[in-house]
């Protein structure tokens, strides 16, 4: 049945879903607005899509079953028109038809729970603007010219570039309304430098950080996800945590996670009651991140592999291997938190890996001999008298 569906809706196009079961977006494609139990058919065609997420973008109407077993997109620069349609029985539901470049049959946005009017009329104001037809006005622009041609032609074009570059920078932090205005190119900019595989300098390298800490394109926000943002807010930090969780030992506590992300969103900044009710929505949502509380009530976030078990392990480890630790050294070698590095130690203190010895001249944990019976035996027949 869904192989001869899909024959019959040529104009979908199956697509991949990240990690955390978010559509992957285009590059400069941005999230404009979701709606729940949204189903899909083909003119008088019942065999539709039940009560799936639909996500309008910049570029892409995409629809989402509510088992994540099927996502297929809609290029709107294929869309001829919109409308509201309130053809079908006693009490239909609210509809939106769409008409398709070369079918002569609609599709049809048949709408559960509300959120018909939102989606339309946000639907014809992206598809007065036409975001995708940006990138190729812009190739078209470039033809050739023989003052850019040699050696002489690449270091003009670069230094026009660099040129370019520079004015945005101005711009964009030239006060708080210029960074709005031009937080999207600098989210393009830092994509670019990303990419780009020439050496940099230490300055560059700095400068490469901060833009990067910018790099979420199209955040959630209340505006655009509705009654679905903490979910959606969930799902988006989930796929954000990948890497920043990589650089910081697989572990970040709350506050250092609200500051990071808060800045990686740019101007789309959330309150920290949200980020909790997003964190708390990980398991819910069987994403591969969880948020975790320590004895002493610390909140951190940690991949789904990263087990007590397996932090204690990696912690009598490295004492094996360096010698006896104390919470400022992990906190250092691990790239954590002194608070985060200590409630690690008490953790792996209380799972019989290591033990404590506290003096005047610090805390210092050492590997626990005594779990082992056999070195135990050896302390005990060295520790007796000589008779």
């Amino acid at each position: 049945l869904f192989f001869f569906f899909l024959m019959a809706l040529p104009v979908w196009e199956n697509i991949k879903l990240s990690d955390a079961k978010r559509p992957l977006l285009l590059q400069d494609e941005v999230e404009i607005a979701l709606q729940k139990d949204v189903s899909i058919y083909e003119g008088s065609n019942k065999d539709r899509y039940e009560k799936g997420i639909i996500t309008l973008t910049s570029h892409r109407l995409i629809w989402v079953d509510s088992a994540y077993k099927t996502s297929i997109a809609l290029n709107l620069f294929k869309v001829a028109d919109v409308e509201s349609d309130n053809s079908g029985g006693w009490n239909p539901s609210p509809k939106i038809k769409i008409k398709i470049d070369g079918n002569p049959i609609d599709l049809k946005l048949s709408f559960k729970s509300g959120g018909k009017d939102t989606i339309l009329a946000k639907l014809k104001s992206v598809l007065q603007k036409k975001a995708w037809t940006t990138v190729k006005e812009e190739k078209k622009k470039e033809v050739f010219d023989t003052a850019r041609a040699g050696i002489t032609g690449l270091i003009r074009t670069t230094e026009e570039k660099n040129r370019e570059t520079d004015k945005n920078m101005q711009q964009a932090f030239a006060d708080i309304k210029g960074l709005m205005d031009k937080a999207k190119d600098m989210v393009a900019l830092a994509n670019k430098l990303q990419t780009q595989a020439a050496k940099s300098n230490a300055e560059e390298g700095e400068l490469r950080e901060v833009l990067v800490s910018m790099g979420i394109a199209s955040p959630v926000t209340k505006e655009s996800a509705g009654s679905m943002y903490h979910s959606e807010l969930s799902k988006q930090l989930a796929d954000w945590l990948r890497y920043p969780l990589e650089r910081n030992g697989g572990v970040l506590g709350l506050p250092d996670l609200f500051s990071m992300f808060n800045r990686a969103r740019g101007t789309e900044m959330i309150s920290a009651e949200d980020l909790y009710r997003a964190c708390i929505l990980f398991e819910q949502l069987s994403l591969p991140v969880r948020l975790k509380r320590f004895e002493s009530g610390v909140l951190v976030v940690t991949s789904i592999s990263q087990s007590d078990a397996e932090t204690a392990k990696d912690i009598e480890a490295q004492i094996r291997l360096n010698g006896p630790i104390s919470p400022f050294e992990l906190s250092k070698n691990k790239n954590v938190s002194l608070a985060l590095a200590t409630e690690q130690l008490q953790n792996a203190e209380r799972l019989g890996k290591i033990c404590r010895d506290e003096s005047f001249g610090g805390l210092v944990f050492y590997l626990n001999f005594f779990e082992d019976a056999s070195l135990i035996q050896v302390h005990l027949k060295q520790a007796q008298p000589i008779q």
